[in-house]
């Protein structure tokens, strides 16, 4: 499943994977790999400085993960370009979702924004059965 939202210019696409070969059911846990996709639709340079990550399980445990740019980078992103990485999480139920923002910067007068990334479920494939 995709999920797609649009803030300040800048569109963030995520797509969500199940890790079987990472996760033990049996013991609660449930991997999970997302892969992003950044595009800038601004008429200046963005750089992403900081993730603010809320991961939630069906229990209603929450974690929270911040810091600096995102597997260790900050990357700077021209107009119309785009920037993909991927990641992953892990929760200790079959259901669990994502939510977070990125701190950016106009590289062209300097001025901080936030950019939402769309809330997503981590889902345990036989769920869907």
């Amino acid at each position: 499943m995709q999920y797609v939202k649009t803030t300040e210019g800048v569109t963030i696409e995520v797509q969500v994977t199940f890790l079987p070969q990472q996760s033990t059911p049996m013991r609660s846990a449930f991997a999970h790999i997302y892969n992003i996709s950044i595009h800038n639709h601004r008429s200046s340079p963005i750089q992403l400085l900081r993730r603010h990550w809320i991961v939630q399980d069906a229990d209603g445990r929450r974690n929270l993960v911040e810091g600096d740019g995102v597997i260790g980078q900050q990357p700077v992103i021209e107009p119309g370009g785009h920037y993909h990485y991927s990641s992953w999480t892990h929760v200790s139920t079959p259901l669990g979702q994502m939510k977070g923002a990125y701190t950016m910067i106009n590289l062209d007068n300097e001025i901080l924004f936030q950019v939402e990334v769309p809330a997503f479920l981590l889902i345990y494939p036989p769920l869907l059965n």
